[in-house]
């Protein structure tokens, strides 16, 4: 009983802590040398994350202190001829050797001196950490928070109550669109982009306050976690991204791909517009189905186990009926679709049977975003990213995929899917929403959306667990991507059309 006592109050403490840095405020005086020194995105939010807990840990009385006994040291080793020690004396918690090491300066008296007196500076000890950003990079232009955490504060004993991967998780809650910035080699200042700058709070207010409530209705919510995903048309890359709640590595579906389900019926639908001329007028039989899979007789169910009888092709897509999907996927042929796909750059293993209309694979964000660009973006290919963000956009990148009559008609289900469909909770907030498509894989262990903001922005967001299981509503209604992914979303609609109306 005392030990569970005491692990509870290890807990509690380590929640205080975690809160305490998360609240941390970063002052106008650091966040102008970040403008100042140029700092690229990534390292931006590195920054902004070690402050936080140095901040947390190390208050600026205490380095007062540290650069006392440093300079006392400095006399001791001046008046014994000894050797100099790395201590620490600025804001990042950057030794004095290391200092001279990542700046490739002797390790002579006058550069240790001069170093001592830099690392004081808010503006050197700031371009100190960039170098060693820069260092620690070496080729990778998106690191995993855990090694650089070790990079950064060496490797953690599994005793202490936190780590500093931890705490700087909390700090930092890095967002992919800084390391896909970076790669580019692109600055973000509060001069250059204004505009920019408010939306991202304005959005991360809305996803963060959505969020905290989705995880009052879910019972495994402390390894919950949601990405969230906006591009830009126009200008062809990531506007905004973010992960908050529980974060592993790889961090889920920005680096490792998870089940999309019904995600993947707005590429069939659009494969089968494309060869079917006329079959958005047509209707089809919701009605008990029996297909082959790899030499088994599977009998697939909707999701509600109903069958609704005689539906229109826009019915279908909007209440994302499996068995019409199916009778789709085996008109068009599953390896025309799979052809299909792999002309959108789904370049991974797929399964080649008619079960792969409901999503039995497992796709990243990216794939998701250039499976729905063809319809964003006038039927032509358009992949963000390249190959120094780790993103690989396919060779034919910018082909047109789809006759404008085909993207109409797609932007037409869409809109009826936000309309009366399994996104109705969209319609409802927004009667200018341009709609979306809602994905669950089984198990409800991945909530997906997918779908435009307005002619330039498009995105998705994804919620699931961050271990894999199936998420379990606390209430007597099931979880799905229309009770908690769509209303995310809507409120990242919401965000972007209010700031910038």
């Amino acid at each position: 009983m005392d030990s569970e006592t005491s692990n509870q109050t290890e807990l509690s403490r380590k929640r205080i802590l975690l809160e305490e840095i998360r609240q941390q405020r970063i002052s106008d005086a650091d966040l102008s040398v970040f403008d100042n020194l140029g700092l690229t995105p990534l390292t931006r939010e590195l920054a902004i994350g070690v402050l936080k807990v140095e901040s947390t840990a190390r208050p600026r009385w205490f380095r007062l202190i540290e650069a006392l006994l440093a300079v006392g040291d400095l006399l001791l080793s001046l008046l014994n001829g000894g050797r100099f020690r790395n201590l620490t004396v600025g804001q990042y918690q950057i030794g004095i050797l290391t200092s001279l090491t990542w700046t490739r300066s002797a390790r002579s008296t006058k550069n240790y001196v001069r170093r001592l007196i830099c690392l004081l500076s808010r503006e050197s000890s700031t371009r100190v950490f960039k170098i060693g950003v820069r260092r620690y990079l070496n080729g990778s232009d998106a690191p995993g928070l855990r090694s650089f955490a070790e990079f950064y504060n060496g490797q953690q004993d599994e005793r202490f109550a936190i780590s500093y991967h931890e705490a700087l998780s909390e700090a930092a809650g890095l967002r992919l669109v800084v390391a896909l910035d970076s790669a580019r080699g692109s600055r973000v200042s509060s001069r250059e982009s204004p505009e920019r700058r408010e939306l991202a709070v304005t959005v991360d207010c809305a996803v963060r306050d959505r969020f905290a409530r989705i995880c009052t209705y879910v019972s495994n919510s402390e390894s919950l976690t949601a990405v969230v995903v906006l591009c830009s048309r126009r200008d062809r890359r990531v506007i905004y991204s973010t992960v908050v709640g529980c974060r592993t590595e790889p961090l889920p579906v920005l680096e490792s791909g998870r089940l999309v389900g019904s995600l993947l019926k707005v590429p069939l639908f659009a494969a089968y517009l494309q060869c079917v001329p006329g079959a958005l007028s047509r209707c089809y039989e919701d009605k008990p189905i029996t297909i082959r899979s790899h030499g088994l007789q599977v009998a697939p169910r909707n999701a509600d186990g109903t069958f609704r009888g005689q539906v229109t092709l826009e019915y279908a897509f909007a209440n994302s009926i499996n068995t019409i999907a199916l009778q789709i996927i085996e008109e068009l042929g599953v390896e025309r679709f799979i052809r299909y796909l792999r002309r959108c750059g789904i370049y991974r293993p797929l399964p080649n049977t008619p079960l792969l209309a409901l999503g039995t694979v497992r796709l990243t964000a990216w794939e998701v975003l250039g499976l729905f660009s063809p319809i964003i973006g006038d039927g032509h290919l358009s992949w963000i990213g390249d190959a120094k963000s780790g993103i690989y956009v396919p060779l034919n990148n910018g082909e047109r995929l789809l006759t404008n009559g085909t993207v109409d008609a797609m932007r037409y289900l869409l809109e009826c899917a936000g309309r009366y469909g399994t996104a109705k909770y969209l319609g409802s907030r927004r009667a200018d929403s341009a709609g979306g498509k809602t994905g669950t894989s089984d198990g409800a262990r991945d909530l997906w959306f997918v779908g435009g903001v307005d002619d330039d922005i498009y995105g998705m967001v994804w919620i699931g667990d961050s271990n894999e299981q199936p998420l379990v509503a606390i209430d007597d209604y099931l979880v799905s991507a229309s009770r908690f992914a769509v209303p995310l979303w809507s409120d990242v609609v919401d965000a972007v059309l209010t700031r910038r109306s």
